[in-house]
């Protein structure tokens, strides 16, 4: 099988009240499920940072935010998905992306 060509990097971005360590993510999150692309629902912008390397979690202690730098495949273009984020407390978060 040949390696995943990641493209672009997306930030994801969430606060849990402080810094909490960077083992709060459930094993196994965050998960991409396909979804029908709902052309009428309201989108956001989304900012491309790297273009290389694996997904990371970081925290910024001044933001008081983590950012998950989710790393995307070139496949996802023209399609739409639900990125789910499972923290090790078991509450599940969820955001919706269309990728143009």
């Amino acid at each position: 099988m040949a390696p995943r060509r990641f493209d672009l990097a997306v930030p994801v971005k969430f606060g849990l009240g402080g810094d909490q360590g960077l083992a709060v993510l459930a094993s196994g999150f965050p998960e991409l499920h396909a979804t029908t692309c709902n052309t009428s629902a309201a989108q956001e912008v989304v900012q491309q940072t790297l273009t290389a390397g694996a997904s990371t979690l970081t925290y910024d202690p001044v933001t008081k935010q983590y950012q998950y730098v989710w790393k995307t495949d070139k496949s996802l273009a023209k399609t739409c998905g639900r990125l789910e984020v499972t923290l090790i407390d078991g509450t599940t978060h969820s955001a919706n992306f269309q990728f143009n």
